[in-house]
């Protein structure tokens, strides 16, 4: 009980401090983002989610070797839940079993960051691109001739479905550290909501 108490403190404190103005002296307002996603109504964690990057994504990964995808991930998402070893592993995707094989056999291990909230309880999973909102959280892979595969993880900004692009927050080598990067959508991709 006093674990679900304090993840509701948390969630609340942090709810809050997205929509007032009423913050911590050392933390400057942030406007909430211009993206095609933001015009239509979003999750008010969704928007928590955004405010944060905004807020803290410099200061998390100011270089890629500081932070890479998923540290940058873990990082946000520390501003909402606690996560343990094995919320870490997952959203790193620690394993021994190559991934082609992981992806072909549909296991929910390079689900990454889908895999570590949905096990947690605090995520849900969203199937259909149609429903994705700027503020999920997303992993996806890519395959080149079908012998390499290369993952990326972080947070929606906007998707654009007539032209199978989307562009996501995240820590990435091109953009040295915290960014906002331009993708094609691939075959290979998840996608979850906190909750």
């Amino acid at each position: 009980m006093k674990n679900l108490l304090y993840h509701g403190l948390v969630l609340v404190g942090c709810c809050f401090c997205c929509f007032c103005s009423d913050v911590r002296s050392d933390m400057p307002m942030v406007s909430s983002p211009t993206t095609e996603s933001s015009t239509t109504h979003l999750p008010r964690l969704n928007q928590c989610v955004l405010d944060t990057i905004l807020r803290y994504g410099k200061q998390i990964s100011p270089t890629y070797e500081q932070a890479v995808c998923t540290e940058f991930v873990v990082k946000i998402l520390e501003h909402f839940y606690p996560l343990n070893k094995i919320d870490k592993a997952r959203i790193n995707i620690i394993t021994s079993k190559p991934i082609p094989d992981l992806l072909q056999q549909n296991s929910p291990i390079p689900t990454g960051v889908v895999y570590a909230l949905s096990q947690k309880g605090i995520g849900t999973p969203i199937k259909q691109l149609d429903k994705v909102k700027a503020g999920d959280f997303l992993q996806f892979w890519q395959s080149n001739l079908g012998s390499w595969t290369w993952g990326h993880c972080g947070i929606v900004k906007s998707i654009d479905l007539l032209n199978n692009t989307m562009q996501i927050y995240s820590s990435d080598p091109s953009t040295n550290g915290y960014g906002i990067k331009e993708f094609g959508i691939p075959q290979h991709i998840y996608f979850v909501r906190l909750q």
